[in-house]
């Protein structure tokens, strides 16, 4: 039993997933190591930038940085282009809307209107 709990450890990377620097103690986000918070909120926040579009994205954390630090508890929902109109007119304002690219996956999605019959 000691022989493969050994081999899990030594399978474990030994840098930070988002700044390759060697890991003093360890934080797992979305299953990646990293060394600090900090470094997986980074790391997370590139990983959504990259899969899905995020336009603009500096003004986005911006806002939420000024809305969590105001003590707010922003939520944030990703849009996509096509339908942010909806949703900046749809959603309530506890809703940090983050818009992405048509292709990349949203949390929120207009709602299919009625056929007219």
């Amino acid at each position: 039993m000691t022989k493969k709990i050994h081999e899990l450890s030594a399978n474990k990377p030994s840098t930070c997933a988002y700044c390759d620097r060697p890991l003093t103690k360890r934080v797992v986000a979305d299953e990646k190591p990293y060394c600090n918070r900090l470094c997986a909120a980074f790391g997370l926040i590139r990983e959504t930038i990259e899969t899905d579009g995020v336009y603009d994205v500096a003004d986005a954390l911006a806002v939420g940085m000024e809305r969590l630090t105001a003590g707010e508890k922003p939520l944030p929902v990703r849009v996509r282009d096509c339908d942010m109109d909806q949703a900046l007119a749809t959603l309530p304002p506890d809703q940090l809307v983050i818009e992405i690219d048509n292709d990349g996956t949203p949390d929120w999605t207009p709602a299919e209107l009625p056929q007219a019959s």
